[in-house]
């Protein structure tokens, strides 16, 4: 059912106003990327003061983007919101045109979810939000597809408006042209303008437009035919004058290709792939099913289209083209010219909701395609999960990437499993569906406990919704070959939860001895139990009283039900009487007791969900469309504030400015003199040479130090040697810049995390080694934090922390390795020490350093001792153990780890 006008225009207002929030809010909330937005806001600064953009005088990137930066410089002044805010407008303006575009061809409602779905996905997000961003480009290409699809193919209802054809079509041409020129200006013409005009120009030949016939005939089809005609061959020689130049390969700056070459890459289609099904989450989990749709043809409830909507074949196809000759241009630029965004975000943004509304107007979806997006939204969360980077992938920019350390965020997790499972229950909506069996179970009509009042009676039906109580009797009255698996079915369960259930109350401390003789008793009476039910069975097919024979079964039923349980127990006490099964299956069978009540718990959710889905009705895809809109805010008010965090200096500055006193100087080493411009309110000075730096720490008054942090261990190592006290850390909330000074404010607490790293005297230690290596480094000691107390399991962490006292500084470039080996196993924790912070070169006389490091054991380790070996190497050399516990290939016996 398509909406009322007004009813459209309200909900068109709210979708755009809810874009606009996701968009603009807190866009002053993080700070300027380093490097990637400094160097778009460094060329926007010269624009804005009438300088070259660059120190060649000439830019390399398409320059309407830092063009509308300058704009907002020179209308706000220099601020992060004030060069953002013209990107995120010309997104806005890319949603506007979206919905327009939808809207035209297929209705309001498939409109709305268009824009809703574009302005949620961190493709869009991440682009609109900040300086670097493609929103200029997102409007224009889209400008251009609008423009060009709308010059060829006019919706009927476009004839009863108040502008004839001819003069609606002159307007569109217009409109065309400029489309064309912006986009051309925001990211060159074969990333920006050919794939649209590439896809209305298959389209019309698609749909026969190009026809000889349709030059014999009159009016509006001869038209049509000659626009089809124009842009075919317009754009058949824009796309040869493009593949000459890339061909070419000239070493400057061309409009038609949008960039520079950057060296040669083969074309790698998988790249892009890649790119958009990370940045265009969720919606990226029903992309295959909406091409899927769009290309079969005829789509599913497409009689009930209205007959303005006539021309709604060709957006379908148009927008499946769009998003294709979109894949292939970028694939060929990034072969050539370096990384770019995903520019056709509206195809995209449009095909899902096309799908969407075909599922609508059709009344049901598919079990099929519910799973399909179920699957695709796991795989992003994996993927999410591993690469905390993947939803920002979508900007374009290379380098990117997030220190192992990052957080991984449980947002994603959340909400992506949340989108799986709505997208299959709403795509499972078949809304001819009958919904009584739900009805007759939850109020238990088919069993004996209908006799009870109907309060008590719903409330135990939703007790059991999860349980198959019908569905079991059914099976167990089927025959003996039913009942047969039905046992066997039963007795995995079972077993599983009694195992479960005694590794709780017996735990790792077991009585071994006991539990293998309750075994053999269990095991005996399960037996005796199960010959009965065989001799009972037997007996009640030979009877042919019917009496004797219900009587027989019901005997059978129970001891089935004994035979189960004692088996089970049998089982369970085998296992566990076993002293070389390891604590994972402990930790395994702790799972396994909650494995049925969370199956049963499950299905009783899943039809208690899908009842709700049925009862929405046509409203059954609107939790999708929810969950979509709480990924957006997501996504522009936590994860990408998170990532700033990281990529830029804003805290430190942020941390001097709160921190200082006026007059005090902020010293830069090694950080770029560029991000102190926009957020530093004192004095900055630049630094080249470490010397300078220490001078510069030296100066009676308090001073400032803003450096990178990879810098640290040398400046706190030299800082030591003059000082003999630790560099003082002021702020290390970036994981790449810190800010330090020479004079701590009071109250303030050092975040130098090598001072507890560094130490001057050796602290109490839980198991001391002394060993050796050629007289320069002491192993003193190692602490062990195991998860068992004194023991760690198969698939466990357990960290270990390292005593080495230093007594002269070792050459080279040795690391520390360590072998943990037992039971023909080996567990390699080879490593730079102190998390690769404070690496053994810089390693000084007197220095007692404190290494520490996690380990997890792997899964098939089987229970035992495994002993530590550790050393130092480098290359094939390794640091001679002079005395001290060791092997003949210079490792150091440290000491046992029991795994059980």
């Amino acid at each position: 059912m398509e909406l009322p006008i007004r009813t459209a225009r309200i909900a068109a207002g709210v979708t755009f106003v809810v874009a606009a929030v996701l968009v603009l809010a807190g866009i002053w909330s993080f700070g300027i990327w380093d490097p990637w937005e400094l160097a778009s806001a460094d060329v926007a600064r010269r624009l804005a003061a009438g300088e070259p953009p660059t120190e060649r005088g000439t830019l390399d990137v398409p320059p309407l983007g830092p063009w509308l930066v300058a704009q907002g410089f020179s209308i706000f002044g220099i601020h992060e919101w004030s060069g953002r805010i013209p990107i995120g407008l010309s997104a806005l303006a890319a949603v506007a045109i979206g919905y327009w575009l939808v809207a035209r061809f297929a209705g309001r409602r498939a409109g709305i979810y268009a824009a809703l779905i574009a302005c949620t996905s961190p493709l869009f997000l991440f682009n609109a939000r900040q300086m670097i961003g493609a929103g200029p480009a997102f409007a224009a290409q889209a400008a251009v597809f609008l423009c060009a699809v709308s010059l060829l193919f006019q919706p009927e209802r476009a004839e009863s408006a108040t502008l004839r054809a001819p003069v609606a079509r002159a307007l569109w041409a217009v409109g065309l042209v400029v489309s064309i020129a912006l986009s051309t200006l925001a990211s060159g013409v074969l990333l920006g303008v050919l794939p649209p005009l590439g896809a209305v120009a298959a389209t019309a030949i698609a749909r026969g437009e190009l026809a000889p016939q349709r030059f014999r005939a009159n009016g509006e089809a001869r038209v049509r035919a000659a626009i089809a005609w124009a842009t075919v061959v317009g754009t058949a020689l824009v796309a040869v004058h493009v593949a000459r130049l890339v061909a070419i390969d000239a070493d400057v700056y061309s409009a038609w290709i949008g960039g520079l070459p950057r060296g040669g890459n083969p074309p790698t289609f998988e790249r892009v792939l890649e790119l958009v099904f990370h940045s265009f989450a969720p919606w990226s989990a029903l992309l295959p099913i909406a091409i899927g749709r769009a290309m079969a043809g005829r789509a599913e409830g497409e009689d009930r289209v209205p007959a303005t909507l006539a021309e709604e074949p060709s957006l379908r196809i148009g927008l499946v083209l769009w998003a294709a000759f979109g894949f292939c241009a970028q694939t060929i630029y990034v072969s050539r010219f370096g990384s770019a965004t995903f520019l056709p975000v509206i195809a995209l943004a449009g095909s899902v909701a096309l799908l969407l509304r075909d599922v609508e107007r059709a009344g049901r979806g598919s079990w099929a395609a519910g799973l399909v997006a179920l699957l695709l939204a796991a795989l992003l969360l994996r993927d999410f999960r591993g690469y905390p980077v993947s939803p920002a992938s979508g900007l374009g920019i290379e380098g990117l990437a997030l220190p192992e350390d990052f957080p991984r965020s449980t947002g994603w997790l959340a909400l992506l499993a949340l989108f799986g499972g709505v997208a299959l229950l709403g795509f499972s909506v078949d809304r001819e569906e009958s919904d009584e069996r739900f009805v007759r179970d939850i109020t238990l009509q088919d069993t004996r406990w209908s006799s009870l009042a109907p309060a008590p009676r719903v409330a135990l039906g939703v007790v059991l919704l999860g349980w198959p109580h019908g569905l079991l009797v059914q099976q167990w009255r089927r025959g003996p070959g039913f009942q047969a698996w039905l046992i066997v079915f039963l007795l995995i369960a079972t077993a599983c939860t009694i195992f479960g259930l005694e590794c709780f109350l017996l735990g790792e401390e077991r009585p071994y001895e006991s539990l293998l003789v309750l075994a053999a008793v269990t095991g005996a009476l399960a037996g005796g139990t199960w010959l009965g039910v065989i001799g009972i069975a037997v007996a009640r097919s030979l009877s042919k009283d019917d009496a004797a024979r219900a009587r027989l079964g019901r005997l059978v039923t129970w001891l089935a039900i004994t035979g189960v349980v004692l088996t089970s127990l049998a089982i369970a006490n085998g296992i566990l009487g076993q002293p070389q099964v390891s604590s994972l299956a402990v930790r395994i069978g702790r799972v396994l007791a909650f494995l049925v009540p969370a199956i049963v718990v499950l299905i009783a959710l899943g039809r208690a969900a899908r009842f709700a889905f049925q009862k929405m009705g046509e409203w059954s895809l609107a939790p999708m469309l929810l969950v979509g809109l709480a990924i957006g805010g997501y996504t522009s008010f936590l994860f990408q504030p998170k990532m700033s965090s990281h990529f830029s200096p804003r805290e430190v500055y942020d941390a001097y400015n709160r921190f200082a006193s006026e007059g005090e100087p902020l010293g830069e080493y090694r950080v770029g003199g560029r991000a102190a411009a926009y957020y530093a309110h004192g004095e900055v000075e630049e630094l080249t040479e470490q010397n300078a730096v220490l001078d510069f720490l030296a100066r009676p008054e308090r001073v400032w130090l803003a450096f990178r942090a990879d810098d640290l261990a040398q400046l706190d190592r030299a800082y030591r040697q003059r000082t003999q006290r630790h560099l003082f850390v002021a702020d290390a909330s970036s994981a790449r810049v810190l800010l330090a000074t020479n004079q701590p404010p009071q109250g303030l607490a050092s975040q130098n995390y090598l001072a507890d790293a560094i130490l001057d005297e050796v602290p109490q230690v839980q198991h001391r080694v002394g060993a050796n290596f050629d007289r320069r480094v002491e192993l003193v000691g190692y602490d062990l934090d195991l998860p068992g107390g004194n023991s760690v399991g198969p698939g466990q962490q357990f960290t270990v922390t390292w005593y080495w006292r230093v007594m002269s500084p070792v050459p080279g470039s040795y690391q520390i390795f360590l072998h943990v080996d037992g039971a023909g196993q080996r567990l390699n924790g080879d490593h730079e020490p102190v998390d690769g912070h404070y690496p053994v070169r810089l390693w000084d006389e007197g220095d007692i350093v404190v290494d520490r490091q996690t380990l997890r054991v792997p899964a098939n380790f089987p229970p035992g001792q495994y002993t530590f070996f550790i050393g130092f190497y480098a290359g094939e050399s390794r640091l001679d153990i002079i005395e001290g516990p060791s092997d003949e290939v210079d490792r150091a016996r440290a000491g046992t780890l029991l795994v059980r």
